[in-house]
This record gives C-alpha cells, structure tokens and sequence, in this order.
C-alpha cells in the first residue's frame, strides 16, 4: 500500500528524495502529519517531524533537505 502523500509539494518532493536516500517516513496521528527517519533508525539515527501546514512550507523544506543531506549514516 501506497503512503499518503503530503499536502504541500515542495515537502512531498524532499520527503521523495529522502526516502530513494534510505530514509523511511512513519505517519503519525499527533501534532505532526509524521516522522522521517535515516537508514539507522536505532537510538543514534537522525530524525525529523513532518508538519502538514508549516508556517513556510518552502522555507522547512529547505530545512529538511538539509537534514537529510547531513546525516552521517548515508553512504554516498
């Protein structure tokens, strides 16, 4: 089964990113629309919160390609 796909594009297009990077997203029903997790996903890996309607989408996007980029548990 297909994941849902995030309201915003700009989010969608780096959640799509991360994940052909290894990293996994877990929906959740609290405050954030969900989870991204790095290729560890033990104790020691990187995590972000998913928002569904960030102040500035564009802006947590970048924050999130960020993120994403410096994780030190991707190879490549």
């Amino acid at each position: 089964m297909a994941r849902p796909v995030h309201p915003n594009k700009e989010i969608e297009a780096v959640i799509a990113e991360a994940e052909d990077k290894g990293w996994h997203l877990i929906i959740s029903k609290g405050h954030a629309w969900g989870k991204l997790y790095c290729p560890l996903a033990g104790r020691d890996g990187c995590w972000w919160s998913v928002w569904s309607t960030p102040k500035n989408p564009e802006n947590f996007a970048k924050q999130l390609r960020k993120k994403v980029a410096k994780c030190a548990h991707v190879e490549g």
